[in-house]
């Protein structure tokens, strides 16, 4: 429904989602600095140890799986290509965007990373699937975490948003190339 009226529209509501997110982001890490207890970083990279699951944890290997699985994160970065047709001089303002984004998304992640950790020891995080919130309310900061939690949920309209975009997009591409049905390749008003 969002998609249907209109780009500008959209782009408003996905950026104040975006910015909701970055601050909820922020709000943990200066919260989270608060618990942070030095010996939680020693050793820096643990022993590795294979879980029950086959997951592996700590060691090299650890790291390497752990990157493995936040990859997914980072693709979005596809979507933002697909819609170059609706940037100003996309040339120049693409590669910007997109490697500005992702220079911000790789310091957020390794900031909230180095600030769980530093929270907790990195073993009472094995099969937890809200690190972040279990984190604060631990912390004794429950009103955040709910919070953090609450625009995290919200947030990840986010990806939907600009996936569906990016889709409508190559649909409209194709349709007008003669790939795809010809009505797909025209624009309403």
């Amino acid at each position: 429904t969002l998609l249907s009226r209109g780009a500008s529209q959209t782009a408003r509501v996905e950026n104040t989602l975006v910015i909701l997110k970055v601050i909820a982001i922020l709000v943990f890490i200066f919260v989270g600095v608060t618990a942070i207890k030095g010996q939680n970083y020693v050793p820096f990279i643990p022993k590795y140890h294979a879980n029950t699951d086959g997951s592996a944890f700590g060691g090299w290997q650890g790291i390497y799986a752990g990157v493995s699985e936040i990859f997914l994160a980072y693709i979005g970065f596809d979507s933002i290509a697909a819609n170059s047709a609706e940037a100003k001089n996309p040339q120049k303002t693409m590669p910007r965007g997109i490697l500005g984004s992702l220079f911000i998304a790789v310091f957020l992640f390794i900031s909230v990373a180095l600030v769980l950790v530093g929270m907790f020891r990195y073993s009472d995080y094995v099969n937890n699937a809200e690190p972040v919130g279990w984190a604060l309310r631990q912390s004794g900061h429950e009103i955040i975490a709910t919070i953090v939690q609450a625009v995290a949920v919200i947030g990840m309209f986010t990806a939907l948003i600009g996936m569906m975009l990016a889709g409508s997009r190559l649909l409209y591409s194709f349709g007008r190339d003669g790939l795809l049905p010809k009505t797909l390749g025209k624009l309403s008003n």
